[in-house]
Formats: C-alpha cells, structure tokens, sequence
C-alpha cells in the first residue's frame, strides 16, 4: 500500500498538483540519490514498434544495480502503452523488474512483473489509459562488460500517439 501512496503523490504533482519549479526541485533531489536521467522533451510512438523513451542510464562493469523509473505518459483515446527493458550486454543480466500503470483519469491500476525478460513487453495487456504513470522498479547485475540500461516503449495497437512526457525520469544507484 505504501508504494501505491507514493504513485498516488507522485501522479497529484505530474497532474498540476504543484508547480513546475517544485516538479524541477525534486528531479534535482533525485539526482542526489544515484544515477538519475530525465526526459527532457516528449517522446511521441504511433507504431506497435519499440522506441527509446531517452530514458538511459551507463552501468558499470561487475555492479550490482537497482533501479526506479517513473514515466507519465498520454494516450489518443483507444491508444495503449507497452514499455520494455533493451537488451544488455553479454555478462548483464535483469534479475527482476516490476512495473505498474495508474490511469491518472480513473484511477485504475495495471500490473505486470517480469524476470530476465528482456527486450519483451512488460504488461501482458498493454494499459488504454489517456493519460497515466508507470512505474518500474529492478534490479541488474553487470558482468565484466559495462552496458547501458534502456527502457523503450511503444504503441501496441498502432492506435493513435502513445507519447512519454517530458518530466518522466529513472535513478539508478549501485548496490553491494
């Protein structure tokens, strides 16, 4: 229930809530927690084919990481959104990553867990929200060659604009 809070308080100030300053304030607070990357202008998907959400992140070799990303995102009505890890370099592996959308609308929550799945469509069945968040929590461990955590994401149904907004972002921190 905790996390549900957070994604609750988290969608309150994405949805105009707060101002874009303190939206900007706490980006910077999360750079101060790992490795943060954020959105920095929208990403806009109308193919069922997986594209970058800029969403990346350098992984240092023989590390242990975990990492949380927070992606809002608009839909044209009847569009969906799938996101998906990229693959890693050999010797990286995605020991598990969970992901969960929340329509920003009504409220309704989508959930999805996956273990070394890379480059495969994290929910089963692809959220039709027309405006909402997902977030994703995991953990990687790098082997003896660095490589890059991507998340991309794509319109399955080739509905109409899938788009990540601008504001979205993922930390990444080592861990022992």
């Amino acid at each position: 229930m905790g996390r549900f809070n957070n994604v609750k308080n988290l969608l309150a100030s994405l949805t105009g809530n707060v101002g874009t300053s303190q939206l900007a304030a706490a980006s910077v607070t999360a750079d101060k927690l790992g490795n943060a990357v954020r959105v920095t202008t929208d990403q806009a998907s109308i193919v069922a084919t997986y594209a970058s959400t800029t969403l990346l992140a350098s992984l240092l070799a023989n590390t242990n990481y975990t990492f949380h990303a927070y992606i809002y995102f608009t839909n044209i009505t009847s569009s969906s959104i799938n996101i998906e890890i990229k693959a890693l370099a050999a010797g990286a592996s995605l020991i598990v990553a969970d992901a969960l959308a929340v329509s920003i609308a009504t409220a309704d929550v989508t959930a999805a867990g996956v273990a070394t799945a890379v480059t495969t469509a994290i929910f089963t069945t692809a959220p039709v929200y027309t405006s909402g968040i997902i977030t994703i929590s995991g953990v990687i461990t790098v082997g003896a060659t660095a490589t890059t955590l991507e998340i991309d994401f794509a319109n399955p149904a080739a509905a109409g604009t899938a788009t990540v907004k601008a504001g979205s972002f993922i930390v990444v921190s080592a861990v022992a």
